[in-house]
This record gives structure tokens, sequence and C-alpha cells, in this order.
């Protein structure tokens, strides 16, 4: 623990722990590319300070739930007034990389219009949850299984991100619910 610190310790217990309750668990985490065409940053007139915007950074990059997502944005609000919608944008990717990580997504992009979630070859994906991707997006969903599996989804640009979670958020909870 001394020599990986503390957050990576426990993340890699955390990882084992639901690899041995047999969860499928991404193993990398770190290579997983969101490649999403949004400005996303905190502006340098809302937080000037440098060592409180890399809090706030920090922060956000930690998100896991959308509790978490909306208690940053609560904290902003009352700290500095309106979240401008970059800093917004940053936060919906943090939590789009965040269900990624948990449903074995290796790559999030655009390409001619729509967004495209790659999963690894080993996914939790399952039956259920692609009728109910079904369900949510109807046609605008397209899912394509095998070795390479994905799921491209027609959105309009100033949905992509929010869309793009609906989409994750509904794995995620299919996911848990037929644990």
């Amino acid at each position: 623990m001394m020599n990986i610190g503390y957050e990576l310790y426990c993340k890699l217990v955390d990882d084992a722990i639901r690899a041995l309750q047999g969860e499928i668990v991404n193993e990398n985490k770190e290579e997983i590319s969101i490649e999403l065409l949004a400005t996303a940053n905190i502006p340098n007139w809302y937080i000037e300070n440098e060592s409180l915007k890399l809090q706030m950074y920090k922060k956000i990059a930690s998100i896991r739930t959308e509790a978490d997502a909306d208690e940053i944005i609560d904290e902003m609000l009352d700290r500095f007034g309106d979240v401008p919608r970059e800093t917004l944008n940053l936060i919906r990717i943090s939590r789009i990389k965040s269900l990624a990580e948990d449903l074995s997504v290796v790559r999030v992009y655009e390409q001619q219009g729509k967004v495209i979630v790659s999963f690894a070859e080993k996914n939790p994906l399952s039956g259920f949850a692609l009728l109910k991707v079904n369900d949510v997006f109807g046609m605008r969903a397209f899912v394509h299984g095998g070795v390479q599996p994905y799921i491209k989804l027609t959105t309009k640009p100033i949905q992509k991100l929010d869309d793009c979670i609906l989409l994750l958020q509904t794995l995620y909870d299919e996911k848990k619910s037929s644990c």
C-alpha cells in the first residue's frame, strides 16, 4: 500500500472482491477512451483560484453516482454561483466514464453524428439489458453483438451527453437487477 498509494490500493482491493463475487471487472479501466465533442472544463472566470479549481477537478473526477454529481453541482452553486455549461459537461463526462468502467466499456466516441459505445469482449451485457435499451431508445439504438460488441445511438448534439448517460444507466440498472 505504501508503494502504490491508498486510493489505488483501495481500488485494487475493491476490484478483487468484485471479481471473487463473480462480477465482471474491467481490468483496463485506465484505457477507457471518451471521445465526445463537447467543451468540458472549469473556466478561469468561474473559479479563479487555481487551488480551488484543482480541488473541484478532483471531486468531479471522483464521481461514481448521480447523487455524487448532484452533490458537486449543489456545492458549486453554493460556492461559485450558476454552473457554466462546460462545467456541467465535464460532470456529465465524468459520470459517463464511471458508468463505462462498471460496464466494461472500452470506448465511447462519435462517428457521423452518432454516439458509439464499444464494449470489451467480456462484458456484463445481457439480453434483458439490450431489450431494455430497445424499450428506452427504440429505433435510435442499434445493438451489434459478437466479438467486438457495440451500441450505436442516434442522438441530437445538444442531448448526446444526457442520452449517453441514460443508455449506460439503463444497462447498469439492468446489470444490478440481474445480480
